[in-house]
């Protein structure tokens, strides 16, 4: 079978959806906000959501008696593969925290999906010179409009889902950040995906400049910005962020009115907008920019920028950052040469993981033996605290510019008071080396029989049941 031309899915993300509403029932109301049963792509895995629905409609509990008892009802009790199924996605699922993070995976598969029909229809129409091209394009726009919309079809769901999403929105599911300015906040309630806010006033009454403090916190909450810009040249933007940045008037800065402490000031903000910030903002410059022109463009950024970090809070977070290798990264024929694109130590730092973490929560953090003294700071940028060492003893030696290495080190560090089930566990971690980068299972073993709670393992290599995983190679390997 040509695996490489099957339509997008996960499998293990949509099992891991529906476990998560199986084990509990308060997942519904988020999940249903962000998916249809036909979003899913396993008919099998459509009935059970369709389900789990229908039970929630009806008020009644969602579980491994209820659940089996309604798809029989409903016929469906042998497509999904009988009652055992429904056992297993319960018994599969140690934790319901992450059933939002699974959700937009299989919200994205299902977005995927649709738009190849919408391609596949419209090279059809093409294809047949009777039909009217005009026609044939406004279908293929509406098909891609009800793709960005997948959850909510309102022809078929109507208000009974809406007012789904609006309960999520009221309980505070949704993702929500500050907008940098108490004030506003207080006007509008905060920053949130998929809300528009049109700012009004005269010529040289702030509006850029609000709108820059909005780009700012954005930023900085680990958010992706595109700014448009119709008037003012992309130079002047990067002005006014560093101006917010250092505390200096823009005014004073436009008008050469700073001093040489000031300058100095001024000039390292302007580094970081370009060098912290690269990924994370764009902007754009022309008058002849259409709306619709400025939203295939924003499509662009989120298609080619680093994806946003999984919401929280967790109490377990496993990191293996990228740490650079400026010499490795010049010679690639370096017998150690990178195999990815890595971090500067300030970009690492930077990250905002502090917000991922819950009150009490445990870090691990994977570092080189070069990288060991740097790995305590971005640990404490990360605001944990250290307490101990994991050393992963391999079975074999790798490259090394002073002694060959066969070890790799890992901090304990912690964030308030996190529950650790201690056993005699060692401070010495025995596991085969595998690809590069790819920790061994013993790890994770050790880990979810220590650290109960949500987890989540940031620049992972692949994705895990019960884990929210984040990174660029995620996928490199088969779920598991």
């Amino acid at each position: 079978m040509d695996t490489e031309r099957l339509p997008p899915q996960n499998e293990g993300a949509e099992r891991a959806v529906l476990g998560a509403m199986i084990l509990d029932n308060a997942c519904v109301a988020s999940v249903r906000a962000m998916l249809r049963p036909d979003d899913f792509y396993s008919p099998g895995h459509q009935a059970l959501c369709a389900a789990i629905y229908r039970l929630a409609d009806g008020g009644a509990p969602v579980d491994t008696v209820t659940l089996p008892a309604e798809l029989e009802r409903g016929g469906a009790l042998d497509k999904v593969g009988g009652a055992p199924v429904v056992v297993g996605l319960f018994e599969d699922t140690p934790a319901a925290a992450n059933a939002e993070y699974y959700a937009r995976i299989v919200a994205d598969r299902s977005v995927r999906r649709q738009l190849i029909r919408a391609g596949t229809d419209l090279a059809r129409a093409s294809h047949d010179l009777s039909a009217d091209p005009g026609e044939a394009m406004a279908e293929a726009e509406c098909a891609m409009r009800q793709a960005r919309a997948t959850g909510l079809d309102l022809d078929k769901d109507g208000l009974p889902v809406l007012a789904e999403r609006a309960k999520a929105l009221l309980e505070g599911t949704g993702e929500l950040w500050s907008s940098g300015m108490p004030l506003l906040d207080g006007m509008i309630g905060g920053l949130t995906a998929g809300t528009t806010l049109v700012v009004g006033g005269r010529t040289r009454n702030g509006k850029t400049a609000l709108s820059v403090g909005m780009m700012l916190a954005t930023v900085e909450a680990g958010r992706r910005v595109l700014n448009v810009r119709y008037e003012e040249i992309p130079e002047g933007i990067v002005l006014r962020m560093a101006s917010r940045m250092s505390g200096i008037p823009y005014a004073d800065a436009q008008m050469r009115r700073l001093s040489d402490e000031g300058k100095a000031r001024f000039r390292e903000a302007i580094e970081s907008v370009g060098d912290l910030w690269k990924d994370r903002l764009t902007i754009r410059h022309g008058e002849r920019i259409e709306q619709i022109e400025a939203r295939a463009e924003a499509a662009e950024v989120l298609r080619n920028a680093p994806e946003p970090l999984p919401c929280g809070p967790f109490s377990v977070i496993v990191a293996d950052p990228p740490w650079p290798y400026e010499t490795r990264a010049a010679d690639a024929t370096h017998r150690a040469a990178m195999p990815y694109p890595d971090m500067s130590l300030e970009e690492i730092r930077r990250l905002p993981v502090e917000g991922l973490a819950a009150e009490d929560s445990i870090l691990w953090l994977w570092t080189t033996n070069a990288h060991l003294p740097v790995a305590f700071s971005v640990a404490e940028a990360w605001g944990f605290t250290y307490k101990t060492l994991l050393t992963w003893v391999k079975d074999h030696m790798g490259a090394g510019d002073w002694l060959r290495g066969q070890t790799e080190q890992c901090l304990m560090c912690v964030r308030g008071r996190p529950i650790v089930t201690l056993t005699n566990q060692t401070t010495a971690l025995d596991g085969e080396r595998r690809e590069h980068s790819r920790k061994p299972e013993s790890f994770y073993r050790l880990v979810e029989a220590l650290c109960p709670g949500p987890k989540v393992e940031l620049f992972a290599r692949q994705e895990r049941t019960g884990w929210a995983s984040w990174g660029a190679e995620k996928e490199a390997f088969g779920p598991c």
